[in-house]
């Protein structure tokens, strides 16, 4: 049999543990959805996060990448956490409900996409993750091909252009040098007759002069 003192105490734990879990609520924003930068350039992602109810006993954020791999797990007392990339490390104010992680010297392998998780313990405990940001890190050296596209394909049109104007041209040659060449043909083959008449005054010419006879045209009488 339960006296009433203890009937009293499971009573009280009941009411509590009511007020605490149903009260409390978490949500998580996590921005920039998306950030591009050059290798050797720095970034900094910002996760923050808002809580309704009883204050927890504690906050911890940890931070991963995607597949769940961890990178830090920064608590509620801490200012500032290291990780195992001396490039990467975590600031923030879990009284002030936000923490920030900063990748340093970027590398083209940190290209993946990053969540930050909150945990509440309240309790119970309550666990909440952010939408992620996309991080992709290019080489400039290589930019047409992460950041700007745009000009790849400006060379590729300047190629195709310079093609056809060479090609254009290369007609318009082969059509004039095909039109001398036939001009020619037809005026050795075809003399005109303004050359034979002057052959023929030049013949007439020469012949006279050897003293030959040339036949005279008789006139008809009147």
């Amino acid at each position: 049999m339960f006296t009433s003192a203890t009937l009293m105490f499971i009573s009280g734990c009941i009411i509590n543990s009511q007020i605490v879990t149903g009260g409390s609520e978490i949500t998580v924003k996590q921005y920039p959805q998306e950030i591009r930068s050059s290798h050797g350039a720095s970034v900094a992602i910002t996760c923050e996060f808002n809580y309704q109810g009883k204050v927890p006993f504690q906050t911890d954020v940890s931070w991963f990448r995607s597949h769940n791999r961890t990178i830090n797990h920064f608590s509620k007392n801490e200012k500032i956490s290291t990780t195992d990339n001396l490039h990467i490390y975590v600031y923030g104010n879990h009284s002030k409900c936000f923490t920030i992680l900063v990748i340093q010297d970027l590398q083209l392998n940190d290209t993946d996409k990053y969540f930050c998780e909150v945990l509440l313990i309240v309790p119970p405990p309550i666990t909440s993750r952010g939408n992620g940001t996309r991080l992709i890190v290019y080489d400039p050296e290589e930019c047409q091909t992460q950041k700007c596209p745009w000009l790849k394909y400006f060379f590729v049109a300047l190629i195709a252009c310079g093609g056809v104007v060479v090609a254009v041209l290369l007609m318009i040659c082969a059509k004039h040098c095909w039109d001398t060449v036939r001009n020619k043909m037809t005026r050795t083959c075809h003399p005109t007759d303004e050359k034979n008449t002057v052959y023929e005054d030049m013949t007439l010419v020469k012949s006279s002069q050897k003293g030959i006879n040339l036949p005279t045209r008789k006139h008809a009488a009147d």
